[in-house]
Parts: structure tokens; sequence; C-alpha cells
């Protein structure tokens, strides 16, 4: 079986490359020394202060496997990817943008075709992923990746570049060039990690090295003096508009602002607390109270849970109490924002330590008219978020990775002096920042649109909103200028910023920008592909090189009409599939000389849906007569049989008036009809459901279980250090305290899984499967929302998210959902993966119609789907995994097993379509189940993938009697390991009795 490895690290090396800000492949799978980074050339260009950073990457596999890599690395506060290329046939493509939601849908495409894509992402905060494949057995691959920043002035009155080269091992090939464009002072060479010097050449500075078998062991740190006169001001000319950066040193004395008497401090505690420079605040913290000496400080901390932990008191600076509290703090569980509670904790200011990443709720909480300073030391941080939240309660957000400790200090001591907004700006169109801004170490930049090749523009500045100083630049344009960075884009980047910090309002704005632009945005991706044809076949723009060929084959399918088509599910035709098991016609005769109706007899009755399905047969009458096969002999168990003979239907519908309800016969077709159908004897069973208690054999289970109640949480924390990163662990220790009745640390050691990597779809399906287990049906609701969110292109995130809505009480937004993912178009080679999906989203749709039969509008719905289906059994099997072959089982009383070799069966059960390569789900119904025991198996096959996640993790829903409004459910949730090819897990059985 081909197999594939997703390259992942330690959590401990996951640490110190996230702290560092390198990119580096990660691995697990396979050992450490598989991938080596071959080749490292970086290019670093500045002009003013802009700096663009360009990176080549060429990684060796040295293992004997084929392998994906899976390249996670952040920026920092305001930067993103504009450039990335991958090598194609020894060539480097540049990417094109493409929307986030397509270019995963195709990369994963591609990918099952074992060609070669590459993917770049933003995901969640300011950090990016990038996934390569394939990295050959014995070969190598090359990426490019560049990103564009401003660079800030330091104490110094300089600029200040820093690049992390921290590395462990030796490059055989490494190379570093930069260029500073007509500086007015030479550049200053800080820190390096080689004999850097920079030579000049026309009023240009630049220098190089270049090493073999070269480990890079610190920084590359070089500033550059500024005048501290005049501003710079660099323009290009893009058509009739002129892109200018305004750069500015703002000179005013710092005006103290009145510390807090009473300080609500707010310290987040979840597991991403483990990648946050502690160090750097508590330094901050011990500043600030020598500056806030006497003071009242209310501690609270912040997991999946706002939790008040007690009142300390500062006297002349001394907080010794509340930092040994601090740092005897444990990092455990999720974090959500949206639980945070200011009025609990009434204070005059408020200190949030955090990085941001709100994984198990939403980020917004309520302000109470209090300031808000939010503080983050970690480089894996959503800085928007962290921003809006400081900027929305008029206070300062404090990014300790880019401040100095006492520029850090000034933030929270300091009264913020900020850019107000231009002064007649009549001639100048979309200035970024638009908005009051605080300005950082006395250093401004401004980018817009001139009107004008020549004009004098003015700054306002002050506090609040009231204007203290005025600024005037001079813009200038000549052709003579030269710089090497793209001012157009820069420009595009800083607007996007600006819109980021409210994203669902312009999302559509960012999205569009980022790909004129080709930058990387949260719902915009850089994408490439190998062939011209698969830029043909999901019509993705190509790269300059290829778009001749491209258009021509382009205008060569259109003429024939083989254009790649995107369709939705056949709903109608699954429709009547189902409705034929659930209520099958079995014979038809021929049409005859028209008699009034006659008749056979008057028993028990079944209405048919009046949608025509199946045909133009609109009712069913039924009486009691012997079965004529083998099929009814079963059926006969539990159903009485009948017949009703009907010659023509002219006033059929007058004679039965009174007697069978809803019955509806047209006058179309006359002809002599007779029908077989069932319906249920007068009995009454009472099935029951028993699961298996699925409890694995693991060490760490046992090691935990020997320990007295009392120390159980402590234990888990010592056993935590040798499984960190192991979603497994967090997923089995959490239901060893479910059934020790402890949900409350239950619940905080399944979130953990949400903070093991970012965006990642299978862990938090994972998760979502154990909450709905638990009935933790809000948090549930939360954790397919952002399933949905990453993965629109995919049923199973429509279908996930309805059923969550429905288990939280939201029938008319579970059945929208449901409805919009089964009329959505897909694109034809996930249809075929997923087909068979269709038949459950139908049957969950109709069971919400029917358990809430007037409470849902339906107004804008097929009213074909609309046919209510009751059936005494109904199993589904649920997986989190792609690519995975996983099987449902079950036998029925009299030892006939329904699987996919035999999906109906003669005793009346039905299996939907085998999916072997997708995430599922599977369905099994019995429409009238024998007497006796249903058992209920899983069969897992294996899959094509080595992950983060581990093992496949099923989530199996067991009801009796859906639709009938008597509905019975049971969930069980359990990671699978290989079985032998005979074996099957067992998970539960029915019991009908």
């Amino acid at each position: 079986m081909f197999r594939k490895i997703i390259l992942l690290a330690s959590f401990q090396l996951l640490f110190v490359i996230l702290l560092a800000q390198i990119p580096s492949l990660k691995i697990s799978g396979g050992t450490d020394s598989s991938i080596s980074l071959y080749k490292l050339k970086i290019n670093v260009t500045v002009a003013g202060n802009l700096a663009s950073t360009r990176m080549e990457m060429t990684f060796h596999n040295s293992s004997t496997r084929i392998l994906e890599g899976t390249l996670t690395f952040p920026l920092p506060e305001g930067v993103t990817i504009s450039g990335y290329a991958l090598d194609i046939n020894g060539k480097m493509r540049d990417a094109v943008p493409v929307e986030k939601e397509k270019a995963t849908q195709v990369f994963e495409s591609i990918e099952r075709r074992k060609v070669d894509p590459g993917l770049l992402e933003k995901v969640e905060g300011n950090n990016f992923r990038t996934r390569i494949y394939p990295l050959p057995a014995g070969g190598s691959r090359t990426v490019h990746i560049s990103y564009d920043e401003t660079l800030q002035i330091g104490t110094s009155n300089a600029f200040r570049y820093s690049l992390p080269l921290i590395y462990a091992k030796a490059i055989p090939d490494f190379q570093l060039a930069i260029n500073v464009i007509q500086p007015t002072i030479s550049p200053i060479v800080e820190e390096q990690p080689g004999d850097i010097i920079f030579k000049e050449w026309n009023k240009n500075y630049s220098a190089k090295i270049e090493k073999k078998y070269f480990i890079p062991s610190g920084f590359l740190k070089f500033s550059i003096p500024q005048n501290q006169q005049t501003p710079d001001v660099i323009m290009q000319k893009v058509k009739d508009d002129y892109y200018f950066m305004a750069n500015m040193m703002i000179y005013q004395p710092a005006r103290k602002r009145s510390l807090g008497k009473t300080v609500g401090l707010i310290w987040d505690v979840s597991l991403s607390g483990l990648k946050r420079n502690i160090a750097a605040e508590i330094e901050l913290l011990s500043n600030y109270f020598k500056e806030n000496t006497n003071c009242t400080v209310e501690l609270a901390t912040l997991s999946i849970r706002f939790e008040k932990r007690g009142n300390f008191s500062v006297s002349n600076g001394d907080w010794s109490s509340l930092k040994k509290t601090i740092e005897n703090i444990k990092y455990d569980g999720a974090t959500n924002l949206s639980a945070i509670n200011l009025p609990a904790i009434q204070s005059s200011e408020y200190l949030l330590f955090s990085d941001g990443l709100s994984t198990f709720g939403n980020s917004s909480f309520s302000l109470n008219n209090k300031p808000v300073f939010t503080i983050s030391s970690s480089v894996q941080s959503d800085y928007g978020t962290l921003q809006l939240i400081a900027q929305s309660s008029g206070a300062q957000f404090i990014n300790l990775t880019a401040l100095s400790s006492s520029d850090a200090l000034k933030g929270l001591t300091e009264e913020a002096f900020k850019f107000i907004g231009l002064k007649n700006k009549n001639t100048v169109s979309e200035n970024y920042p638009s908005q009051r801004s605080t300005i950082q170490n006395g250093n401004f930049s401004i980018t817009g649109i001139s009107a004008l090749a020549e004009q004098n523009i003015t700054l306002q500045f002050g506090y609040s909103n009231t204007v203290m100083l005025e600024k005037s630049i001079k813009l200038s344009y000549s052709k003579q200028q030269t710089t090497l960075v793209n001012l157009q884009r820069f420009w595009a980047q800083q607007k996007i910023i600006e819109l980021d910090l409210q994203f669902e309002k312009y999302k559509d704005e960012i999205s569009s920008l980022g790909r004129q632009h080709s930058i990387v945005t949260r719902n915009t991706s850089l994408m490439v592909l190998e062939t011209v044809e698969d830029y043909v076949r999901y019509k993705i723009e190509p790269p300059a090189e290829l778009r001749k060929e491209y258009y021509a084959i382009l205008k060569e399918k259109r003429n024939s009409g083989l254009e790649e088509t995107w369709d939705n599910y056949d709903i109608l035709s699954s429709i009547k599939n189902l409705f034929n098991w659930w209520n099958p016609v079995v014979k038809k005769l021929a049409p005859t000389k028209f008699t009034p109706p006659r008749i056979v007899a008057d028993s028990a009755v079944s209405t048919v849906n009046n949608a025509g399905i199946p045909g133009s047969l609109s009712t069913i009458v039924v009486k009691d007569e012997e079965p004529k096969n083998e099929e009814e002999q079963l059926q006969k168990r539990s159903l009485s049989y009948s017949t009703v003979t009907i010659r023509g239907a002219a006033t059929v519908n007058n004679q039965l008036s009174g007697r069978v309800a809803g019955v509806n016969i047209t006058t179309n077709n006359l002809q002599e009809v007779v029908v077989v159908g069932y319906s249920a004897k007068n009995i009454t069973v009472s099935p029951s459901i028993v699961i298996s208690n699925w409890t694995p054999e693991r060490p760490y289970l046992i090691a935990i279980e020997k320990e007295e109640p009392a120390n159980y949480y402590t234990k888990y924390i010592e056993l935590r250090n040798d499984y960190l990163a192991t979603p497994t662990f967090y997923f089995d220790i959490a239901g060893f305290f479910f059934r020790k009745k402890d949900s409350t640390n239950a619940l905080n050691v399944l979130s953990n899984i949400a903070e093991l990597n970012i965006e990642d779809h299978e862990l938090f399906v994972m998760l979502g499967f154990k909450l709905k287990e638990v009935k933790d049906y809000a948090n549930a609701l939360f954790i397919f929302k952002k399933v949905l969110d990453w993965r629109p292109h995919e049923p199973q995130s429509y279908r996930h998210y309805a059923l969550s809505l429905a288990d939280a009480g939201k029938w008319q937004q579970a059945a929208d959902t449901l409805y919009a993912g089964l009329i959505k178009k897909y694109p034809e080679d996930l249809i075929d993966n997923y087909d068979g999906i269709q038949d459950l989203m139908i049957m969950e749709l109709n069971n919400l119609l029917a358990k809430h039969k007037g409470k849902i509008k339906t107004g804008l719905y097929n009213k074909k789907i609309i046919v209510n289906m009751p059936v005494d059994i109904r199993v589904v099997l649920n997986w989190n995994r792609n690519e995975t072959d996983i099987d449902l089982w079950v036998t029925d009383p009299k030892g006939e097993k329904c699987f996919y070799g035999n999906s109906q069966t003669i005793n009346g059960a039905l299996i939907s379509s085998d999916m072997t390569e997708g995430y599922g789900p599977e369905q099994l119904m019995v429409r009238k189940a024998l007497k006796g025991k249903y058992k209920i198996e899983v069969h897992y096959y294996g899959d094509n993938q080595v992950k983060l996640t581990g093992p496949s993790t099923i989530m199996v829903e067991i009801f009796t009697r859906y639709n009938s409004g008597k509905e019975e459910r049971k969930i069980i949730t359990m990671q699978m390991e290989k079985e032998e090819e005979s074996e099957g897990v067992f998970v539960g059985e029915f019991s009908f009795e």
C-alpha cells in the first residue's frame, strides 16, 4: 500500500523552531535524519524602512520512502508572505494566488494522483504553512519563500533588521546576500553568522557570504542610521497613480498616564503557554510594579474557563507573593477568550497575557469601558485579535517579541501618542494607517496613493482626539529614483492588515486584494501545480510562462464542450432509491378498461409521499394476505401484508374519504394496479442499546489508575512530559477522567487537542466526536463550526456542523446547513470520493423536519426531498482521517451480516456506499427489526497516512426508532488499531425483544 508520511517534529523541537522564527520541516514516522536542509540561500533587500527577505531552501530526503513535507512557521507582527515558488522538473515555478477553499481542495485532489502540487496558506494567527508533495526517496525539493516588513527605529535612531539563523546541523551550501538601497549613512553590522562587510557602489551598500558545511548559530542583525530631521520618502508610479511610503521620527515628550490602583491580571494558562517567553513577561511585570508601587491586583486565569485566583497586595513595588503564584502555574487545556468576564474582577485597568489564539471558543468578549492592555511574548500569536482588544478598550498592545523591555514598559505606563489623520487629503487616497494608531518608539510610517507626482501633505498627531503636532512631508516622484521593493504590493499589505481587524466584514475585499497582489491572507493561498493541464482542469490562471499554452487549451476545451464541471449530488435519485428500499413496489399490471374502483379490503393503510416518488404512484392501500415468496416470509415476522386492486381512480378519493388519511389518487394513467406494501402490526417492542465499554490498554492509563483519586491530576501532569504532542494521550486520559465522573478535569485535558496544531481539521473532528459523546453540545458546536470555516469544500463539514446545531437546539439553522451541504456544487472527483453521504444527509434533514414539524421553515427547499422514512435501526459510522478505509458491520439475529460485500440483506438491512478514501461516513438502516439481537462491529483496514493525529478516531451513532418520534440515540467514540483481515472491533448491540 502506498504510504505518505506527514513530517512532524517533537513538541520540544517545535518550540525551539517557533521561538526562533525559522521555517523547518517537521518529521514523525521516520528518523530526524531523514530530511536535511541541504541548501539555504537568503537575499535581503532594504529600501528606506522596507525590507524584503527571500529564502531558498533545498531539502534532501535520505530515506527510501516518498514523503510529504509540512513547513510551518510564524512571522512577526504585520508581516505576511508575498512570494512562493517550488521546483517543478528541475525549474523553479512561481505560485499564483488562489482562493483558500479552492486551493485546499485542488491540492488534496491532485495529491491523490501522486503528482507535484505545492500550497502555501495562512493559518490562524500570523502563522504560515506550506505543504510540499512529493519529497522523493533519495531526492530533493526546493522552495522559495518571500516576505516584506517595515523596519522599526531602535534606541540608536536606526532602522534595525533581524533574522534568526539558529540551526543545529551543518548546511552543506549556505549563501547570504544583502542590498541596502541608497541609505544616508552606511549600515552597521551588529550580529552576524560569518564575516559580513558592507561595500558601497553607486550609493548602494551590499554584502554577501558563501560557506560550505556551515552551522549558523546566531542572528543576522544590522542597523541603518537615520537622519533625524528629514522624513524618508520613496515613490513608485503604477499607471496614473503614485504609490508612496513615508517614514519619520516623531519626537514628543513622554506623558505619564495615571496607573490604576486596582489591577485585573488575566493570565492565559492554556497549553500554548509553554511556548510563551514567561521570563520576559515576569520582567515586564517587575518593571511595571516599580512604577505602580502600591496597588491591589486580582489574578484570574484563563484556559477553557475563566477562574478567579485571588487578590494580592503590591506594597512598595513588592509583588513576590503574586510572582510566586504565577511561577507555579501549570499550563494545561485550550484557550477560550470569550470566557473572560471583566465585571467579575472589577478593576481600574486590565493586563491580559496571552498569545491571542482562541482555540476553544470565540475570540471576542464584553469590554466594560476600562483599558485592557494585551501582552504577547509568543511568536506564534494572533496579533490582530490582541491589537483589536487593546484598541477597542483604549489601551495598547505590547509585543514583547519586537520591543525592548524599556519600550514595552512605556506602552504600559505612558499615554499613547497617536497618529490622528491627514489634513486636507483631497489629492491622497487610501492611506494606511487610515485610523488613529499608536506611535511605536517615536517611529511612524504611512503609505498611500497620491494623485500628483509632487505635493506636500500634512500629518496630524496627538493624544486621544486632540491634535498637538503637525508634520509636513514632501512627495516628489522621480524617474531616476530606484527601488527594488514593490510599493504597490506593500500598500496592499498594509491595507489588508487594517481590514483584517474586522475580517468577517471585509473578507471579500481582503480576498480580492490577496489575489490581485499575490499576498497570502486568511482566505487567499499561493499555489504551484505541475502541469498546464492541471491549471486548465481547475481553472487556475498559471504563472506567465504557461499562460499562452493555458489559454490555447482552455479555448479548445470550450469549443469541444469538455470543460471541467462542478456539480451537486443527484439528490432526487438518492431519495428514489432510498424510498424504493423503504417501501418497495412489487407488481404493476397492464392497463385495463376503466371501471369504478373496488376496495378489496379495508385494513391497514400506509401513505406515500405525494412528490411523485416513485413514479406517479401516490397511494398504497394494503390488506392482510399470505406471503408469496421467501422475502415476504421473512418480513412477515414483524409485518402484516395487504393489497388493493385499483381499476382507475376517478372516484377513489370520494369513496376513501374519512377512512384513509392523506390519500390522494389522481385520475391519470387509468390502469389496474396491484401493490404490495408493508405496515407494522399493532405490537410493542422495547428496543435496547448496549454499547462497548471501550478502555484501551495504554501504559499511562495503567500508571494513573494505580494512584489515589486525589493524585490523579498530578500524575497526569507528570505523565504528560513524555506525551506532550500526542493527541491520543489527551483523548485517553480525558476518557479516564470522564469514567471517574470528574468532568472538570476531563474537559480541560481533552481540550488540549485543540492546542497541538494550528488549523488541523482532523484533530478538531477527533475532539468534536468526544464532545458529542459526553453531550457537551455547546463546545462541539464551536469545534465543528471551525471545521466548516476551514473545509467548506467538503460535505462532511456541513453535516458535522448541522448535526451539532441540532444537538444545540438550533433546528432551523441545522436544517438550512444540511440543505446547503446537499445542494452545494462540488468538484467531480470529490463527489465521486464521497458518493453516498447524501443518503445520510437526506435522512437527517427529514428527521429534523419530522421531529420539529411546523417549527422549521422549508419554503426555499425543493419539496421533493421531504420524505419521512421511519426505521427501527440506524447506525452511523464516522471517522476523522482522510484516505482511511473503515467498514461498518452489523449482524442480525439470523446471523446475516450487512457490510460493503452484502449491502442489502434479505432480512431488510441496507448499508450506504463503501467509502475507502475519504472521511466517511457509512450508514446502516433496518426498516423493521427482527426479534433478537443485532451485533455492531467496525473493521479498520488502515490508512495511507502517518500523522500527528495518530490512529483514526471513530464515532458510532446508534439509533432505534429513527424518525418515529420515539427515537433513542447512543454514541461511542474510540481509536482504531489495524485488525487482522477477518476481525472486527465490537462496538455494541441492539436488542429487540
